[in-house]
């Protein structure tokens, strides 16, 4: 039974600007104090340093969510990071970049564009929507429902219509659906339905067909009662019908799936990745399980050239034959969150991942970072040796510590230890710079 669609949202308004802090997660210095007493001065009187000018210490890096390329120049890059939400171009191909915008929310789940210019990212409770290429974004809440959407896709071949897939909770019975979010309007107004129920769901992934949009897929994960299982659902009516597939990829318990892409020139060939790396031929009703993959967060698809298959998680793994064998390449690192593959120049690929931007010039045979420039990354603690004040220690959220023995102008990375969690906090021994301790935890 098709579920009854809400009330249409409010029309786009201009977003207000986030208010604007000194620690944003990256580390910066006052020019007109020396060494590391900036850091710790600036947060006493505001109104003192308010006229100051700051200067950027990096780390570069950050959690990226998003590139595209420009189709006409593709040495054009618009990256986006997830907190601080911030926008990015570059007119070398990531030998340099600029700021050009931020998206005014504390939490962008998913980013994706209908063209170079128009760009939508989604927030759990509405839509941001850029018509410059990242440089102003309008924002248009979702109808008042008990859904929150998580991944968010433009129509690929009418740039009026565009989708989010998320969570729906149904009151009534308690349990999960998945909830589908649609706009005719660019984004300006919003319908949720939601459909099928689970004990819990969780989606990660979502395509649509390029050459039959009708055809359209949701993964992630669900909980049945008694087992977290994969969840692969299918719509082949443009989303107003889903069904679940799951069980047809793989139903084992603790499974899940990642992500899904869907052939460009072919809506029956379907890739999904996860714990393993599955293949259907037939439009997912049945799958090949490559287990060589253990673990896909991403997964891009040459449009030039569809044997040619990328699929990303903590490494990269190259297929040029549709996925039937891999090749393992290093150089990236964090989880892989996207692929993007200039349709003009696909030899040259861009990899989004949780500790930064990678680009390879060679078809995926090797890999270098892109993101000298860019100060996102997260810093949850950060120390300074009271005995030699231009000596550093921080921690790069997700990635390790870092130490800079010039006042924060270039940094090393110092060998990982283990630990359950984050460093916290930093502590440096008062007459020998040498000893550092860290705290970690969740807690």
């Amino acid at each position: 039974m098709r579920p009854l669609k809400n009330a249409k949202a409010a029309s786009y308004r201009r977003a207000a600007p986030p208010l604007r802090v000194f620690f944003r997660g990256w580390l910066l210095r006052g020019e007109f104090l020396s060494g590391v007493l900036a850091l710790f001065l600036c947060a006493l009187d505001l109104h003192a340093i308010a006229g100051t000018e700051w200067k950027p210490l990096g780390p570069s890096g950050g959690n990226f969510l998003f590139s595209i390329a420009n189709p006409a120049n593709p040495s054009q890059i618009t990256v986006v990071t997830r907190d601080p939400c911030c926008v990015y171009r570059s007119g070398n191909g990531g030998a340099a970049w600029s700021t050009i915008g931020e998206i005014p929310s504390a939490t962008i789940n998913d980013v994706c564009a209908s063209s170079f210019t128009d760009l939508y990212a989604v927030s759990y409770s509405g839509c941001y929507r850029s018509s410059n290429g990242g440089a102003d974004w309008d924002y248009a809440s979702f109808p008042p429902s008990l859904s929150l959407a998580y991944l968010v896709r433009a129509h690929p071949t009418d740039p009026n219509i565009v989708f989010a897939a998320g969570y729906a909770y149904d009151s009534g019975s308690g349990s999960c659906r998945l909830g589908f979010f649609k706009s005719v309007n660019q984004g300006e107004d919003w319908d949720v339905s939601s459909f099928l129920s689970f004990s819990s769901f969780f989606p990660y992934g979502f395509a649509i067909s390029k050459s039959n949009p009708n055809v359209m897929y949701v993964s992630g994960l669900k909980y049945t009662g008694s087992t977290y299982l994969g969840a692969l659902l299918r719509s082949t009516n443009g989303g107003l019908d889903w069904s679940d597939i799951s069980s047809a990829v793989d139903s084992r318990e603790g499974y899940y799936f990642n992500c899904v892409a869907i052939d460009p020139t072919d809506a029956n060939r379907v890739y999904v990745g996860g714990s393993n790396f599955y293949t259907s031929a037939n439009g997912g009703d049945s799958w090949a399980k490559n287990s060589s993959l253990s673990y896909v967060s991403a997964i891009g698809i040459d449009p030039a050239n569809t044997s040619n298959l990328y699929a990303v998680g903590n490494a990269v793994y190259v297929s040029k034959n549709k996925g039937d064998s891999w090749a393992t390449k290093t150089g990236i690192n964090g989880k892989g969150v996207h692929v993007e593959i200039p349709a003009v120049s696909p030899s040259t690929i861009f990899i989004s991942t949780s500790l930064g931007f990678f680009k390879s010039t060679n078809g995926g045979e090797n890999w270098a970072s892109s993101y000298e420039g860019i100060w996102a990354c997260r810093i949850p603690a950060l120390a300074a040796a009271p005995s030699c004040p231009t000596t550093l220690f921080i921690e790069k959220q997700g990635y390790n510590v870092l130490d800079s023995h010039d006042s924060g102008n270039t940094w090393t990375d110092l060998p990982s230890f283990q630990s359950c969690d984050n460093v916290c906090a930093l502590v440096v021994h008062r007459q020998n710079p040498d000893i550092v301790l860290a705290l970690v935890g969740g807690g």
